[in-house]
């Protein structure tokens, strides 16, 4: 161990402020799956169905060749959906946003 280092980390660990990695425990409020979606048994059976029917991933951008009828048919369901005639689904909310304000706003 580099010198200093023992007494730097016991400082941390009576700071209350050492870390490290540990399994995960308790309920969860600090992360995206506070719902606990990524472990329901409905949620992993529809995943493992997806697998069977659809491809593990596109291969490419949807431009290029990445369109699957996985998306056609989430998007078609989605327009079903809420009334409208097309949806269109982005891989992230930065996307989402940069799509619709590079689209709509103007100087």
């Amino acid at each position: 161990m580099l010198p200093g280092i023992e007494s730097e980390l016991e400082e941390l660990k009576r700071r209350d402020l050492y870390r490290r990695l540990s399994l995960a425990s308790g309920i969860d409020f600090t992360s995206n799956d506070y719902l606990g979606f990524s472990r329901h048994p409905a949620l992993r059976t529809a995943a493992r169905a997806a697998l069977d029917r659809y491809a593990a991933g596109a291969g490419a951008s949807r431009l290029l060749r990445g369109h699957t009828e996985a998306h056609a048919d989430l998007e078609e369901s989605a327009a079903r959906f809420f009334g409208s005639e097309r949806a269109l689904f982005f891989s992230s909310g930065y996307l989402a946003n940069l799509a619709l304000f590079s689209t709509l706003l103007e100087r």
